[in-house]
């Protein structure tokens, strides 16, 4: 199977384990929500978070770190698997006290703390799952990944369904998400054991654990940055201004960040690649992020489109008329589609060619930036400015990305990457416009979607027609698609091998 069709065929499988798992973790939200009291599921939902916090700052980029040695070197996987559970394990002794501790320091009732605590030890259990999982995402074996994913799930759901209707409340809920999380565990050891016939102890190696840690810093440290940045706006709102504010920003905003969701299961596959190209040859690297960008742009343009140009349809049909005063503010996150949707490919880009601390630097400088002016302009002028400065927030750094990549001779093509899909996407909005000018924005529904369906068809046309993708790069992408044949041939030659 050639490279671009292991990027498809793991694209492919991303975007089936985010419809069946991402739709089984929202009805497992669903259920908890409609069988609890209000106040009760208000818990649950601070333990969930409570938990990812402790996941979050327990992995810390590791592993990411971890992908990549294992992509730069696939030979020495015994060793760095070994090598970084031994790691992984120091950190889940160390972090247990540092948990117990969170917990008890808590202003909330003793049995919230103790869920606390088993929350805890659930996500640092899941963080040792994941580490195993490294070694699939490092040999491009995404499929396996996407079921493990698929599968914690459908656990997941089915012990929660287990506990409601046992009436074990909350602490049913928590050893749920424990036990969901270990079978996750067993999964990935037992694919990663039998497949590449890995069965690792664990192993000391402080020079691997100092290199780790000290890659691992600057990248985990970029990303929790950017999610808060992406969480503070709304605190900010509640706090300076008043909880309607709040509500106004945030309906739209989250749309806004549902879209990384595809970007990042459209991105992760690239990361392996990425990994040995910046080790083997930069100029095949500057190629690849080429095409990934402007890829990444074209797609995510028609959504930047909609939000601008037709804001009214996007929040009757999807937040409801009660958020029709937030138009505004889905118009200006219209501005901040793309460069968040693309976003996404910058950490990997950044940490394939050992940068990882030019993309912390960027994302710090940025959140400072968004905090000050925040402080300053919310309460003078509202929800709006936060709206404002939100999008600006995404754009700047955005362009710096693309900049700071271009002074290191890995530029973009900005006739085929930026102005190309911007005239498509100017063409696609004056076509939406006419639309709703001629049959009104809330008339009937058939000429209303034929406007939207004419619309794409004139953005593909110009996208097209302006020869924006060389025929290289289309033939390419024809090669990528006819993926199954080579996979399905490579799975039987596999099962050959076996026997």
């Amino acid at each position: 199977m050639k490279a671009s069709q292991r990027v498809m065929k793991n694209a492919a499988w991303g975007v089936l384990s985010g419809v069946l798992g991402g739709g089984l973790q929202f009805l497992s939200v669903i259920v908890v929500a409609r069988d609890l009291d209000v106040g009760v599921f208000g818990t649950y939902n601070y333990l969930l978070a409570f938990a990812i916090l402790f996941q979050f700052l327990a992995d810390f980029g590791l592993v990411n770190i971890l992908v990549r040695e294992i992509a730069r070197s696939p030979e020495d996987v015994k060793h760095l698997l070994a090598s970084a559970k031994g790691l992984m394990w120091l950190l889940f002794l160390c972090f247990l006290p540092v948990l117990a501790i969170a917990a008890l320091l808590q202003d909330t009732p003793g049995d919230v703390k103790a869920q606390s605590f088993v929350m805890g030890i659930a996500s640092l259990t899941l963080l040792q799952g994941v580490s195993y999982a490294a070694v699939l995402r490092a040999f491009e074996d995404m499929e396996f990944n996407s079921i493990g994913f698929i599968l914690h799930k459908f656990a997941l759901l089915g012990f929660t369904l287990v506990s409601l209707r046992l009436h074990w409340s909350i602490w049913g809920l928590v050893f749920a998400n424990l036990a969901a999380n270990l079978l996750l565990w067993f999964y990935y050891s037992q694919v990663v054991g039998w497949r590449f016939r890995l069965w690792v102890s664990l192993q000391r190696d402080i020079r691997l654990w100092k290199t780790m840690i000290g890659e691992a810093i600057p990248l985990g440290g970029g990303l929790l940055l950017r999610q808060i940045g992406w969480q503070l706006d709304s605190l900010l709102l509640y706090w300076l201004a008043d909880s309607y504010s709040a509500g106004l920003f945030g309906g739209p905003y989250r749309l806004l960040l549902a879209v990384r969701l595809l970007s990042m299961i459209l991105v992760l596959p690239l990361y392996p690649s990425l990994v040995r190209l910046a080790k083997t040859s930069l100029a095949e690297f500057s190629s690849s992020y080429q095409q990934a960008l402007k890829w990444l742009i074209c797609l995510s343009a028609p959504g930047a489109v909609l939000f601008v140009f037709a804001p009214d349809a996007v929040v009757r049909s999807v937040l409801g008329a009660k958020f029709i005063a937030s138009t505004p503010a889905l118009q200006w996150f219209g501005v901040a589609f793309v460069p968040m949707f693309v976003s996404a490919l910058f950490p990997y880009v950044y940490t394939a060619l050992g940068r990882q601390r030019v993309f912390f630097l960027v994302t710090g400088v940025t959140l400072v930036f968004r905090l000050g002016l925040e402080l300053w302009l919310i309460p003078k002028f509202g929800y709006m400015s936060a709206c404002i400065i939100a999008s600006w927030c995404e754009v700047l750094p955005f362009g710096v990305f693309i900049l700071v990549l271009g002074w290191e001779g890995i530029a973009a093509s900005m006739m085929d990457s930026f102005l190309k899909p911007l005239i498509a996407a100017l063409a696609m909005g004056g076509t939406i416009y006419l639309g709703q000018t001629y049959f009104g924005e809330t008339g009937q529904l058939v000429p209303r979607l034929l406007t939207f369906v004419v619309s794409g068809i004139v953005y593909l046309a110009i996208l097209f027609g302006t020869r924006c993708f060389s025929k290289g790069e289309l033939a390419a992408a024809k090669e990528a698609l006819n993926f199954l044949g080579p996979y399905f041939r490579s799975l039987r030659k596999a099962g050959t091998h076996e026997r």
